[in-house]
């Protein structure tokens, strides 16, 4: 009896220990599962088309951020005409009234028309229509409170320039045709007639003038402030 309870004693503890640490070492390794993904191969097929009408898209974005950089431009440059043949119009007409004789007055006046021909009527045109299409490409209320919008900056900006416009047919060409007349008749006498000089204090061409240089200041602030 003794001698198995030697025999056995050992027995369970030594089966004791490995077991304990066994179990040890299965319990501080704990591992996680793995899990394996398996794409799609209709996810796999669409992907290049989805990326090709992402890049589509991104093209069309861009090309119609090219374009409406471009018109900016052009939109810019159109008003330093405008603007700069109308400055240049008035500096050329002021230097005429002070010319010496009616032949000096003729040719600075011929400049002056030549610069309302070639700077300020087509600037005008073009500040109106390439404004027009950079509203429209910007999706911008050109109609302002007309469309419910409640911006109408955009809107006044437009009838004041249509309005400058009209001045040239209502008022710059009936009167330059007058103007023009009474101007030979003043050459052919080789002196600044009486009917000359009153033409050159036309009211209403003065006040066209003035209504012009207003409404294209007023403009300008309007375009840069964005005021309502």
């Amino acid at each position: 009896m003794r001698v198995g309870a030697q025999h056995a004693a050992p027995s369970l503890v030594h089966t004791g220990r490995h077991t304990n640490g066994r179990q040890g070492r299965h319990v501080g390794r704990r591992t996680q599962p793995r899990v394996h993904f398996r794409p799609d191969p209709v996810i796999l097929a669409f992907t290049p088309v989805q990326s090709m009408l992402s890049d589509r898209r991104v093209e069309k974005v861009a090309d119609a951020m090219n374009w409406y950089l471009i018109l900016r431009l052009l939109h810019i440059l159109s008003a330093i005409v405008f603007v700069g043949g109308l400055i240049a119009r008035q500096l050329v007409r002021s230097m005429a009234g002070r010319a010496p004789d009616v032949r000096g007055f003729a040719i600075q006046s011929a400049a002056a028309g030549h610069i309302e021909k070639r700077m300020v009527i087509p600037g005008n045109g073009a500040v109106i229509v390439i404004g027009v299409l950079l509203a429209l490409i910007g999706r911008q209320p050109i109609l302002g409170f007309l469309q419910g919008a409640d911006r109408n900056w955009l809107l006044v900006s437009n009838v004041l320039l249509v309005a400058l416009m009209l001045l040239v047919p209502l008022v710059f060409l009936p009167r330059g045709k007058l103007f023009d007349a009474t101007l030979t008749a003043a050459l052919n006498r080789d002196e600044f007639t009486p009917e000359l000089r009153t033409a050159l204090r036309d009211p209403l061409v003065r006040a066209a003038h003035f209504a012009e240089m207003a409404g294209v200041l007023v403009v300008v602030y309007l375009m840069v402030v964005k005021p309502f």
